[in-house]
């Protein structure tokens, strides 16, 4: 009988063991506020090891903004080819019309490991402009300084050795304050481009000169940013049904005017 009770104690006690760990939802969530200026002291270490604070990464570019960690063997990957596929099919470049950093949340990563990362993406996205990116690790204090920043979520499991964590991009502008937000993996190109464009034209002098500040403007115009969702929805239809219902009052207010210049011209004569 105690054999039995025994052994029964063990398969319990397996089967617990078994159990994944139990993650807070809400301790991983990803929750940026827009508007929200990122400290530009935060200090960090670059791909070949050399510090820098992220505030060296504004300037006169908007900054596309990536937490991770470099040996993730789930999530990350995905937000990386996600990422990277979005940057491919846009016509802004990184280095040229906006910056890209990577940062990883794990403190044990060091630039060994964001050199590593970054080979292995630019083998596999050539058209992503990799090479132009910016790959990053810092301590445990600064990175859960910019991750509290911009409303980055995530808890370390030592027992499985790994993080759960939130997914998605940030785009800041050139003074770093949170613009716009992308949550998820996959990331539509044109809402990727829309959030880099809207990022660019809180500078003074616009990028691109002013035709392109004045297309992007249009650009923007035919766009809606919902920040429940992070994507920008298509409202050409009610611009196109504004500017309807314009032209036609316009023609009405025309026509009703010649009707009343005829009528005086007939009574004149």
């Amino acid at each position: 009988m105690r054999a039995l009770l025994a052994l029964a104690m063990l398969v319990a006690a397996c089967a617990v063991a078994a159990q994944p760990p139990v993650v807070d939802i809400d301790a991983v969530r990803f929750s940026p506020q827009a508007g929200a200026r990122v400290p530009a002291d935060i200090a960090l270490r670059d791909a070949d090891g050399r510090a820098f604070h992220l505030g060296e990464r504004y300037g006169d570019k908007p900054l596309v903004l990536m937490l991770g960690y470099y040996h993730c063997p789930n999530l990350c990957g995905a937000v990386w080819a996600g990422l990277a596929s979005a940057v491919s099919e846009i016509d802004r470049r990184p280095g040229r019309d906006f910056e890209l950093l990577v940062a990883s949340i794990d403190p044990d990563e060091g630039p060994a490991d964001a050199r590593q990362r970054r080979a292995a993406l630019a083998d596999s996205f050539d058209r992503a402009g990799v090479p132009q990116w910016h790959f990053a690790t810092g301590d445990e204090t600064q990175i859960r300084r910019l991750a509290r920043a911009v409303g980055y979520g995530y808890r370390h499991d030592p027992q499985q050795r790994q993080y759960a964590h939130a997914a998605g991009v940030l785009v800041l502008d050139t003074t770093g304050r949170i613009a716009r937000y992308l949550a998820g993996v996959q990331f539509d190109p044109q809402t990727l481009k829309l959030g880099i464009v809207d990022a660019a034209l809180t500078q003074p002098d616009g990028r691109g000169g002013v035709l392109q500040a004045f297309a992007d403007q249009v650009l923007l115009l035919c766009y809606h940013y919902d920040p429940s969702s992070g994507r920008y929805t298509s409202r050409i239809n009610r611009i196109l049904q504004i500017a309807g219902v314009a032209s036609v009052l316009a023609l009405g207010g025309l026509i009703a005017w010649l009707l009343r210049r005829t009528s005086t011209d007939e009574g004149a004569a």
